[in-house]
């Protein structure tokens, strides 16, 4: 599995790794953090149906902080067969909200846009075992979160979603045209 990068990394990854060792004491396996975080997700989903953006925002940031958990457990147990595409299932729910976010604000391409490029970065993030950017360059599912609950905080939600998804196509053409000359050695 790849590294943390975003605000995943910065923000979240601290939190996981204070948490990680005493669970790993209680001998909690990952694949329950994992699923207990796709729960999280999905409860987050659900809190969108009535319009609870702040809610469902903090909800998914405890989702991913809960992933983050179970893959610092993998780590320090050296656990194997815990991630797969169950280990994708919180970030890809997570982002559905953001996406399901941007239609309610009524920017649907916007939170699209942020939701499938913030996909790829997930994707390219589990798939590489190093980093070809600076882990402050990958717009993730925690930096859309912390993108949008900025917005929704400060009441300029739409302006957030059009950052976010400029953002993300800047980070994906980074890792496109860096991450290129990192794998052919250039």
């Amino acid at each position: 599995e790849g590294e943390a990068a975003g605000a995943e990394r910065y923000v979240l990854g601290p939190l996981a790794k204070l948490v990680a060792p005493r669970l790993l004491r209680l001998q909690i396996p990952p694949r329950h953090l994992l699923l207990g975080a796709t729960g999280m997700a999905l409860l987050g989903l659900a809190l969108l149906a009535p319009g609870w953006k702040m809610l469902a925002l903090l909800i998914f940031l405890l989702a991913l902080t809960t992933n983050l958990v179970a893959d610092q457990i993998s780590a320090m147990g050296r656990m194997t067969g815990n991630g797969g595409l169950i280990r994708l299932a919180p970030d890809m729910l997570v982002l559905a909200g953001v996406a399901w976010i941007g239609m309610q604000a009524g920017m649907p391409a916007d939170g699209l846009h942020l939701a499938l490029l913030s996909a790829i970065a997930v994707v390219v993030l589990y798939r590489r075992e190093r980093l070809t950017l600076p882990p402050w360059a990958y717009i993730t599912p925690g930096s859309a979160v912390f993108l949008l609950l900025a917005g929704v905080l400060s009441g300029l939600l739409p302006a957030a979603l059009a950052l976010g998804a400029v953002l993300a196509i800047a980070s994906l053409a980074a890792v496109i045209l860096v991450g290129g000359r990192a794998d052919n050695g250039r």
